[in-house]
């Protein structure tokens, strides 16, 4: 867990920088890329590492799907619409919720050393 402090900076400051250089005009406040990049980071370790048990994978697995489809439905009956009203909305950051998760990935990437194989090297 060496890499928590440098995934959370890096996080951070590239969902923010991305948010900053590319987003519409919208509000862009609150710690939702923070939040989604742990939850890109998370899940991207669990499916990099080849020790993790399966009750773990399905854990993590379940909690990106629950967390996203409560999103997407919010309300009963509708299919997509919270989700094109949340990138076309001027008070709700889809933005930086896509950069967020990003740079999580980004981050498990640059900072997630992988373990060592069943013969003892190190994969590239």
């Amino acid at each position: 867990m060496s890499y928590c402090k440098a995934a959370s900076a890096f996080i951070a400051l590239s969902s923010g920088f991305c948010v900053w250089c590319m987003a519409r005009p919208a509000l862009h406040a609150g710690a939702s890329g923070v939040v989604c990049g742990y939850l890109g980071l998370l899940m991207a370790v669990v499916l990099r590492r080849r020790d993790v048990p399966l009750g773990t994978l399905l854990m993590v697995l379940g909690v990106v799907a629950c967390y996203s489809g409560a999103f997407l439905l919010h309300r009963p009956g509708a299919s997509l619409e919270p989700l094109y009203e949340a990138c076309t909305s001027r008070s709700t950051s889809a933005e930086h919720h896509t950069f967020g998760f990003l740079s999580g990935l980004a981050s498990a990437l640059l900072f997630v050393r992988s373990p060592p194989r069943q013969d003892g090297t190190q994969p590239r």
